[in-house]
């Protein structure tokens, strides 16, 4: 943590899973990196920004529920996630969400994903 308005966290996960022996033999080793960055402006709101690298090794057939639920919806290979927020209060009660969220499993093509969201508190 820098100061109270930027902060910068990074992890690292390695994960082991398998399916119930009387399920299935599919096995799978998730080795997984992220960077995660939140800055507070304080007229402007927040931002937000993360990225994840995820390398995954798994023994079952690709594209069935069970390397779904597995594999939290991530293929075999390289895998690479990415999202960006803003976070803002744009009048008294009245909050403005801006999100973009785009990833890259496996071999397959990129996904990009936008949303806003406009809330009032009350």
């Amino acid at each position: 943590m820098f100061t109270t308005r930027l902060r910068l966290t990074l992890s690292y996960n390695h994960e082991s899973r398998s399916n119930a022996p009387e399920a299935g033999p599919e096995k799978a080793l998730i080795r997984s990196g992220n960077l995660d960055l939140r800055w507070s402006l304080p007229r402007s709101g927040v931002v937000q920004a993360r990225c994840t690298y995820a390398n995954i090794r798994y023994n079952g057939e690709a594209n069935t529920s069970v390397a779904f639920t597995m594999l939290d919806a991530l293929s075999k290979g390289q895998n690479f996630l990415w999202g960006l927020g803003w976070d803002s209060r744009i009048a008294k009660g009245i909050e403005l969400s801006l999100e973009y969220e785009g990833r890259k499993p496996g071999t397959n093509r990129v996904i990009h994903t936008g949303r806003m969201s406009i809330r009032a508190l009350l």
